[in-house]
């Protein structure tokens, strides 16, 4: 339990960039397989693209930089597994973040920071949230709680 607080310490001071307001919204994703798994991640970079974000994935990284935190250990289930990449504007005034650090392999914690621009967060972090929940298992999650491992939600099944 001890490797999952430090994962999501560092998780949160990695996506500082992205948390540049008090208030976030917040989104659980439970994904069913491999191939819900891509067509997310499609989805998130169209949103980014069309929002005039900058997309970057950090999932690789993310691994590297945990197997040589030697105290930590591996906090992927498997090699390969980790969930970890984000958008924000170009002036880091908002963006999101999405990751199943700390979580279940296909258990995606989504987090949206509003901008200054009421029309922006509307048109993007609304709609998104939305299609989100349209296309996949989602919920939201009130920005006063923390994304906890949930049973039923983004298990791979182990075969």
């Amino acid at each position: 339990m001890r490797k999952r607080y430090y994962a999501i310490i560092l998780m949160i001071l990695t996506l500082g960039g992205c948390a540049t307001t008090t208030h976030v919204y917040q989104v659980e994703v439970c994904l069913i397989g491999h191939e819900q798994e891509e067509g997310f991640y499609a989805f998130m970079q169209t949103v980014a693209t069309t929002s005039h974000l900058v997309f970057k994935d950090g999932s690789d990284r993310f691994e590297r930089d945990m197997q040589e935190i030697e105290h930590i250990g591996d906090l992927s289930a498997l090699p390969g597994e980790t969930i970890y990449f984000g958008a924000e504007s170009e002036s880091g005034t908002g963006g999101f973040t999405a990751a199943n650090i700390g979580l279940n392999p296909l258990q995606i914690a989504v987090g949206m920071s509003p901008t200054r621009d009421r029309s922006f967060d509307d048109r993007v972090i609304n709609r998104t949230i939305d299609e989100i929940s349209r296309r996949w298992t989602a919920h939201r999650v009130p920005a006063s709680e923390t994304f906890k491992p949930r049973s039923g939600c983004g298990e791979v099944a182990r075969g």
